[in-house]
């Protein structure tokens, strides 16, 4: 059985990139996916200020709080919206991957003699 907390926490965390870089507009099909049913699922139980609160503020750690609360109240024992939510949250995470994945940066890790930089713009002292 998947645990609906971290179900909840995944489908958030892989909306947040989406609603950084301006939401729907941008988002690929998989992204926009997930965006319409928590989107819709969220306004069947009348939490449009909470969906209102994460879309102009998608970093803030309590409102993604806030909505997970809300997915995990619409998750707990419906395994059809458990299946549902779990198979875009994937193909979303997946997208999210390709697109963090797509800069024009080497992102394996560069030895430089003792010393492993990994990530941009670090350097060795």
């Amino acid at each position: 059985m998947i645990d609906i907390a971290i179900l909840a926490s995944g489908a958030v965390s892989a909306l947040v990139p989406y609603l950084i870089k301006g939401g729907e507009a941008i988002a690929g099909e998989a992204g926009k996916n997930l965006f319409s049913w928590v989107k819709e699922k969220l306004h069947l139980v009348k939490k449009e200020k909470d969906l209102n609160s994460f879309l102009q503020n998608p970093e803030d750690a309590k409102i993604q709080g806030r909505v997970e609360v809300i997915l995990e109240d619409l998750l707990s024992n419906n395994k059809v919206l458990i299946d549902e939510l779990s198979k875009l949250t994937e193909r979303a995470q997946e997208e999210t991957t390709n697109i963090v994945g797509s800069k024009n940066v080497v992102n394996a890790p560069i030895s430089s003699g003792r010393d492993t930089i990994v990530g941009d713009n670090n350097q060795v002292s």
